[in-house]
């Protein structure tokens, strides 16, 4: 929550997590687990370009 005001809109997060609900539900569990995946590795980066600044070194 903290990074909330220090970003854009996360319209990428958001759409990954209908990607993600979209797959669930057509069945393909695999595909759900990679896609989620990679959500977490980009938001990962992502926040810590954020957070560096601040002092932060890890999630």
């Amino acid at each position: 929550m903290f990074t909330l005001s220090l970003r854009a809109i996360p319209k990428v997060s958001t759409a990954e997590h209908r990607k993600v609900a979209d797959v669930i539900l057509a069945g393909a569990s695999a595909k759900a687990r990679e896609i989620y995946a990679a959500h977490r590795r980009r938001g990962g980066k992502e926040l810590m370009g954020i957070l560096e600044p601040h002092g932060f070194q890890r999630l």
